[in-house]
């Protein structure tokens, strides 16, 4: 299955950039304005129109000047990094509470899925006080975080990258590919076994890959019955 690549959801505009879109917009409203039989908005689609045309002139008039000056220099105030990974942490939180067992996991959701999860973390942020997660009295430059580390769901070895140290992870997500990348089996339940050899090790990868082929099958055979019914819709008179 081909997983569409999300958008970027940070990007970087030039002056030049920030006019196409301004104008972009602006054609496209014109454009909703004209296709509406109910409204009589022939006028501001026209003015919508010149607006944008207006936009992309290699000479800017004084007011597009004005306009792209202030939308370049608005002071948008930035949540603090570690605001950011604990909203990630408890959106990923929320889903698996929701999805308890799945084999689909929060970093497989695609964009609207994550946005909804975001949206859930941010309603619980907004009941929370702004310094949740951090501690007082700390110099300046030091924070406290909550992060995550990881033992073997059998044998309980901490994951250390074969290094003297344990590794810490922000988000669950970065946890389980990491430690796939490390050659980690993950379990539906977000349990983790490492790669050492062993009958019990065996034995929790063999019941993983046979849960992850179950949920496969299931997959497949959805799409199956999902493609029959669209070509049953299709072919009605």
């Amino acid at each position: 299955m081909t997983t569409q690549p999300q958008p970027p959801t940070h990007i970087t505009l030039s002056r030049s950039d920030l006019a196409a879109l301004l104008a972009h917009h602006a054609d496209v409203l014109a454009a909703q304005l004209r296709a509406d039989p109910a409204r009589d908005g022939w006028i501001a689609a026209e003015r919508l129109s010149e607006h944008g045309h207006a936009l992309t002139a290699e000479e800017k008039t004084p007011a597009v000047a004005e306009l792209l000056d202030s939308v370049l220099t608005f002071p948008l105030e930035q949540p603090p990094a570690d605001r950011v990974a604990l909203r990630a942490r408890i959106a990923e939180a929320l889903y698996g509470h929701s999805h308890p067992g799945w084999a689909r996991c929060y970093a497989d959701l695609d964009r609207d899925e994550h946005d909804t999860y975001l949206g859930r973390a941010d309603a619980v942020l907004s009941v929370l006080p702004p310094t949740a997660g951090q501690a007082a009295g700390l110099p300046a430059g030091f924070r406290t975080a909550v992060v995550i580390a990881v033992k073997c769901a059998v044998c309980e070895y901490q994951f250390d990258e074969d290094q003297s140290y344990t590794v810490h992870f922000d988000t669950l997500a970065e946890a389980h590919q990491v430690l796939r990348d490390h050659g980690w089996t993950v379990l539906a339940d977000g349990r983790a076994v490492c790669d050492s050899d062993g009958p019990d090790h065996d034995e929790w990868r063999g019941t993983s890959e046979a849960n992850a082929r179950a949920e496969s099958d299931r997959e497949h055979h959805q799409a199956e019955i999902n493609a029959a019914i669209n070509y049953a819709l299709n072919e009605m008179p």
